[in-house]
């Protein structure tokens, strides 16, 4: 009778494990970065981990850092802990190794939900996108082998890019040509398709691309999102006078919020009050009532964590796509590597070279800065003194569309 009540508990809680990951929530536990909302039984981003956690992801990206650096990166720069948890209190420690080399190859982070070798779809907010897994793929396997690594030149491009016939990698060449007039021994770095996807026959592999040649096409597609300092200084002034504006109207709503949860937690404690003098016996309706007063309290609680969270990451958001159309020009021409290639991995997504042509989808919250370049363009004199304030109207008011526009789920809401 035991066993077999051991084996009824059993399959239901494997009933209950697989309807939860068909609903697109995974079961137990979730990585770093995310956390279980008891309330509301569904996975949440973790205010305090989801932005740290993404940039671990966008420096491995680079290709120039290995797991064990970023081990380092997460706890000295970052200050990344695991999430406290449980009755024990267990977590509060640095992100492990073996976490972190688990964590690269955990397609939950794209919003997929992997559960018995397949993958679902999840509920959960993406943290990269499916390319940007497939590219720290290809970052992360060469750790693992044992083939040695070029230790002579430092490909600028390598592990960035995708075919865009086959979608497999491309890989990078260091070749050398004696020049005969000369004598002279000329080095050339060319990248192509690896050719090894066998289900399709790609056309790419035999078009090789000088380095050059997509270093001054990238350059090319950067300039359509780069501001000068004058549009940058008028930028964040504009994003201060928006954000002093959100501000302002978001006061009335955190005083209604905060009125609402002192009243919850008196209402509990009443209800306390009540339990000891006697006047609330009923067992049944005591607990009740006590736990609809915690969930409502844990509700109220959680919306004001979400708008604290929505309201600094709409800041940052803004500040990060104003600082990058500002900066990346320099950083990409500076002989910083690790700059350079970071301003190639927020530029777009889904990066391939096709007929020796770069393509990639423009960072959505990028697109509007081209816009924004071409009005500059035409007219440079609205930013030039402080005399000609009066002319800075549109080009003012086109800024504070773009922040008005940036991300209803970046934002908070009016």
């Amino acid at each position: 009778m035991s066993n077999q009540y051991v084996r009824d508990l059993s399959s239901n809680t494997k009933r209950g494990m697989q309807s939860k990951a068909e609903k697109g929530i995974k079961p137990g536990v979730p990585p770093i970065g995310y956390l279980n909302d008891r309330l509301e039984k569904v996975i949440i981003s973790d205010p305090d981990r989801f932005q740290l956690v993404r940039m671990l992801w966008d420096k491995m990206l680079t290709g120039t850092y290995s797991v064990a650096q970023l081990v380092q990166v997460a706890d000295k720069e970052l200050h990344i802990t695991t999430p406290i948890r449980g009755k024990k209190k267990t977590g509060g420690k640095p992100i492990a190794y073996s976490s972190l080399c688990a964590m690269f190859k955990n397609r939950f982070y794209t919003g997929k939900l992997p559960f018995k070798g397949d993958l679902l779809p999840g509920k959960h907010e993406a943290m990269i996108t499916e390319e940007e897994f497939e590219r720290v793929q290809e970052i992360i396997d060469p750790l693992h082998t044992t083939r040695p690594k070029d230790k002579t030149y430092n490909f600028q491009l390598r592990n960035l890019f995708r075919c865009g016939e086959c979608g497999f990698a491309i890989t990078a060449e260091q070749k050398r040509k004696t020049i005969k007039s000369t004598g002279e021994i000329k080095e050339y770095v060319y990248y192509h398709c690896t050719g090894k996807n066998k289900s399709i026959k790609c056309s790419q592999p035999k078009l090789h691309v000088n380095e050059d040649v997509l270093i001054e096409q990238i350059k090319e597609k950067l300039s359509k999102f780069t501001i000068d300092p004058d549009f940058y200084k008028l930028a964040i002034e504009a994003l201060a006078q928006e954000e002093d504006v959100v501000v302002a109207q978001d006061q009335t709503r955190t005083q209604a919020r905060e009125r609402a949860i002192a009243q919850k937690e008196q209402s509990i404690v009443n209800l306390r009050r009540m339990r000891y003098n006697g006047e609330a016996d009923d067992d049944s309706w005591y607990f009740a009532e006590m736990q609809t007063l915690e969930d409502e309290l844990e509700g109220l609680q959680k919306q004001r964590n979400n708008a604290e969270y929505k309201a600094r990451n709409w800041r940052a958001k803004a500040d990060e796509v104003f600082t990058f159309a500002r900066y990346a020009k320099e950083d990409f021409d500076s002989d910083d590597l690790e700059k350079k290639r970071s301003v190639i991995v927020k530029l777009g997504e889904v990066l391939t070279i096709m007929d020796r042509t770069i393509q990639f989808t423009p960072n959505k919250y990028f697109i509007p800065l081209e816009e924004m370049n071409e009005m500059q363009k035409l007219t440079p004199e609205m930013v030039r003194t402080d005399s000609q304030q009066r002319e800075i109207g549109p080009k003012n008011e086109l800024i504070l569309s773009w922040l008005r526009e940036l991300d209803s789920n970046q934002r908070p809401r009016s």
